[in-house]
């Protein structure tokens, strides 16, 4: 997680202060969205106006060019704000501001986002205890973006156990439909996390659990049209890949402590990886505008 605090001379307030996070699990990709939720604290009222980010592109020493995105405007007051961005260019430090309705500067401060910066998409791990590869960054539930093109640098989703609502389903299935994979572990784990918003999502229907013959309880159901058993233990159906949209959902049968290294590197090497509808293009739209 990247975080900074910054003590704002707000209204008089005696101890203001601004956390800011940017980034999947502090992780950006150049021309790629990121979550940036920004947290205040301290505000004695509530005052009109804009919190920006304001991003440099280009050499710093050369007249770089500016630009800000507005990640809310209205009443500010002591709560947490998130709005999801393209990142132009990492290499140059990112600027925070809160101003007031008239344009008045009422607090900024900055992040470097260099140490943070990844040359192109990564695994995202959430919820579980697994490490797909050496490159994966875990993020916490409370974490998930907001918006599915928050998962835009994500090259493929690891997930399982409670924390994601059905909220939280919902944006993971949009971004499944314009091209993102996920990777949901379930055996006897599914009911703690099952929601309507999952049950679209995942390539089974009517799912339910079933023992194995060493006794293991697995997910299992009928097979979605077009779905298909990519691993198998023992005759039970350890990964079942299917489409969704512009994207893949690989289920896994078992909750994570149940499957071993062999079986784990099966399920990396067959699970399908995103291939998200290029943000590159648009962020470069929002750019010349």
């Amino acid at each position: 997680m990247s975080l900074f605090l910054l003590s704002l001379p707000i209204l008089g307030s005696a101890s203001p202060a601004l956390w800011a996070e940017i980034g999947l699990g502090g992780y950006v990709v150049r021309w790629n969205y990121a979550p940036v939720r920004v947290s205040l604290s301290g505000i004695d009222r509530p005052i009109d106006g804009e919190i920006r980010l304001v991003q440099l592109i280009g050499n710093p020493t050369e007249d770089p060019a500016e630009v800000d995105h507005v990640l809310y405007a209205g009443k500010i007051s002591d709560r947490r704000y998130e709005a999801t961005v393209p990142i132009y260019d990492p290499l140059n430090r990112v600027r925070i501001e809160v101003r007031d309705v008239g344009g008045g500067l009422i607090a900024s401060d900055e992040a470097d986002l260099r140490l943070k910066r990844r040359i192109g998409p990564f695994p995202a791990v959430c919820g579980i205890r697994i490490s797909p590869s050496e490159d994966a960054v875990f993020i916490d539930p409370s974490e998930l973006p907001r918006d599915w093109w928050g998962f835009d640098p994500v090259k493929r989703l690891w997930i399982g156990g409670p924390g994601a609502a059905d909220e939280g389903w919902t944006t993971i299935g949009s971004w499944v439909t314009a091209g993102g994979s996920v990777v949901i572990f379930t055996g006897s784990d599914f009911y703690r996390f099952d929601t309507p918003a999952l049950r679209r999502l995942i390539p089974i229907v009517d799912p339910c659990l079933a023992t194995g013959p060493d006794g293991t309880e697995y997910l299992t159901g009928v097979l979605r049209p077009g779905a298909r058993i990519a691993v198998e233990r023992d005759g039970i159906p350890l990964l079942i890949i299917g489409g969704c949209g512009a994207g893949a959902v690989s289920l896994v049968a078992l909750r994570p402590d149940q499957v071993s290294e062999a079986e784990l590197a099966a399920i990396v090497a067959r699970a399908p990886t995103s291939r998200s509808l290029d943000a590159a293009p648009v962020a470069e739209e929002v750019l010349r505008e």
